[in-house]
């Protein structure tokens, strides 16, 4: 956590940096070392591709196999036609809505 999490609180990580660099560093005798030298290795993360992949592959899974998927596809025929779009019509556009805004917040973490 850098501050920027929580808007108006850089005051508060302004304080908090400002007082431990004052203060004098806890002779410790080595146990901070030992310790982090004891932790193990951290994790490696999944690949950023994995979770949007998965969602698009459930979104052909539900195209090919449920009976929403001839829904979804006569209404993103609808909308490509270009007339006026009915809510049902733009109701189709909420698994692609949430498909990229996903992979937008995975990708935006790496």
């Amino acid at each position: 956590m850098d501050g920027s999490d929580f808007p108006g609180e850089d005051w508060l990580e302004r304080l908090l940096r400002e007082d431990a660099a004052r203060a004098a560093p806890i002779e410790d005798a080595g146990f901070s070392a030992r310790v982090m030298a004891s932790l193990p290795p951290p994790r490696k993360r999944a690949a950023g591709f994995l979770v949007p992949a998965m969602a698009a592959l459930g979104t052909a899974a539900a195209v090919c196999f449920t009976p929403a998927g001839d829904f979804l596809l006569h209404n993103y025929a609808a909308l490509l036609d270009g007339r006026h779009p009915s809510f049902s019509q733009l109701l189709a556009l909420v698994p692609v809505a949430f498909y990229y805004g996903f992979s937008f917040l995975i990708l935006r973490e790496e």
